[in-house]
């Protein structure tokens, strides 16, 4: 009895993820963590990457991450930031519309994230995307700073694109933001 017992611990154990490395997170600001689908290294330099190419996007990742940990008492996960041609052909392989025309995609220019939102409800997907757009549409070059859709693939998302509109005064400095 007890082996059979012991045996079923180690299996919960080996589900549970057995000795796997807890989770890290790519940016903390000791209230506040942002973590990178699986782990992602890309992801996590491709954040870093952003305090050059669009510090303004940046921003805005730390600020959703406050307001979803804040209301919802929950962390935020990014799947992509920059995509390649490559990543971008494949992604939309199958629509007849890009094999059509090919168009560029916000992430290609650095103007966007996208963020995983299986672990939301969608009254919180809501509030979210109404809380981002609030604030930062009318600085925004883009008619929507945050959308909940999917990928050609099928796969539900918040994307997020920003990139300062020209007609906001300052310089490419994002401290005139909200």
């Amino acid at each position: 009895m007890f082996l059979i017992k012991y045996l079923l611990l180690i299996v919960l154990f080996i589900q549970l993820g057995g000795f796997a490395a807890p989770k890290k997170p790519f940016f903390t600001d000791g209230e506040t963590v942002i973590y990178a689908k699986n782990g992602s290294k890309r992801v996590a330099q491709e954040f870093a990457k952003l305090e050059q190419k669009n510090p303004c996007l940046r921003k805005i990742m730390i600020d959703m991450a406050h307001f979803i940990k804040k209301e919802f008492k929950k962390d935020m996960t990014v799947v992509m930031f920059y995509r390649t041609q490559k990543e971008q052909d494949y992604i939309y392989r199958n629509s007849k519309r890009y094999k059509r025309r090919k168009f560029i995609s916000p992430h290609q220019i650095w103007h966007a994230a996208d963020i995983r939102s299986f672990t939301f409800k969608r009254n919180e997907i809501d509030k979210i995307v109404d809380y981002v757009n609030k604030k930062y549409d009318s600085s925004n070059h883009y008619t929507k700073t945050a959308m909940y859709h999917k990928v050609y693939n099928g796969v539900m998302h918040f994307h997020i694109q920003f990139i300062k509109s020209k007609s906001v005064t300052s310089t490419n400095s994002c401290s005139s933001m909200p």
